[in-house]
């Protein structure tokens, strides 16, 4: 990443791409998914699946611990849970239960997470260039400017 984008500034352009700002809850909730799905996938290849899942896990771990609205809905899931549900899976059914404003603003939370895991693991360096090459250079801009 470079000095001026951060770790925020990326997770929240992945999401404004899908749409994650607009429409209802759920609407948000499986953009969000897609967000998911895709950072996963992208980064299996190189930490693979197990790899990619367990960060991704961890990731929603440390955002709970600084918000109460997630960390509520997690309780509630986890006592309806199927058993062997994805994370992935189980992350979307609980932004599902947010307000649509916060769905964003969590989801958000997430990414920035599992962003700053993987330059802890591979590096900022590493992770800013497969950052480029997933979204395709962004010239410097912020992406918080695109959604507005």
């Amino acid at each position: 990443m470079t000095t001026n984008v951060t770790h925020e500034d990326v997770a929240f352009r992945l999401l404004v791409e899908q749409g994650a700002h607009l429409g209802s809850a759920g609407e948000r909730a499986e953009a969000a998914g897609r967000v998911c799905r895709g950072l996963l996938g992208y980064f299996a290849d190189l930490i693979g699946d197990d790899g990619a899942r367990a960060l991704f896990v961890r990731s929603v771990k440390l955002a709970r611990a600084s918000s109460p609205c997630l960390a509520h809905i997690y309780e509630l899931r986890a006592e309806r849970a199927a058993a062997g549900a994805l994370p992935e899976l189980q992350f979307v059914r609980c932004l599902e239960e947010l307000d649509a404003a916060d769905v964003t603003a969590e989801a958000t939370r997430v990414f920035t997470q599992f962003l700053a895991l993987l330059a802890n693991f591979i590096g900022e360096r590493l992770v800013g260039r497969l950052i480029q090459s997933m979204l395709g250079e962004q010239g410097g801009r912020n992406p918080k400017e695109t959604a507005e």
